[in-house]
């Protein structure tokens, strides 16, 4: 029972310092204003609401499977509100798209999702047993954020545009 205990605790104590560093890690991006940048330069290209649509939701798709999926959520959901101006609408559709985003593209990779860091860090599948999830999760992300994007106004949204500047690093976070 002991062995047994021990073992446990281990997995978890894994799994929390991995996410831990997962987390850290958008946080050391945030800090260096890497999503700020982004919402500015959203704004400064005047993207209307469907292409922020899509663009933030594939961001999300992109970002979860090295990022865990509900940091991904939350910083994605955090930009379409900046970016948004005063639409409820938008906001509701956008975060809505981004969760689905962020879960279907954490489902393809062993560190995206809870549940996935949890097989493979017990050794039921190896890296690459993940990749062909990639079409499954990708239609699973295409297919809701399609509907939803039917739904979405076609205006722009009235935001101002601010210059960001990035804080020394910030791109060697990033390609970390």
């Amino acid at each position: 029972a002991k062995a047994a205990l021990e073992h446990n605790l281990l997995e978890y104590a894994e799994l929390l310092l991995f996410l831990l560093v997962a987390m850290t890690y958008i946080n050391a991006m945030e800090e260096r204003k890497l999503f700020d940048a982004l919402q500015a330069w959203m704004v400064g290209k005047g993207f209307g609401f469907k292409k922020l649509f899509w663009l933030t939701g594939f961001l999300a798709f992109v970002i979860s499977p090295i990022a865990d999926n509900l940091t991904t959520a939350l910083l994605m959901c955090a930009v379409v509100m900046k970016v948004s101006g005063d639409n409820p609408r938008f906001v509701n559709l956008a975060c809505i798209n981004i969760v689905i985003a962020a879960n279907a593209g954490g489902a393809f990779s062993p560190f995206g999702d809870i549940t996935t860091l949890m097989v493979w860090q017990a050794g039921h599948g190896r890296f690459s047993e993940f990749m062909p999830l990639f079409v499954p999760s990708l239609i699973n992300y295409v297919v809701p954020a399609f509907l939803m994007s039917l739904f979405v106004p076609n205006t722009k949204p009235n935001t101002i545009h601010e210059h960001v500047e990035l804080k020394r690093g910030a791109r060697r976070i990033v390609l970390l």
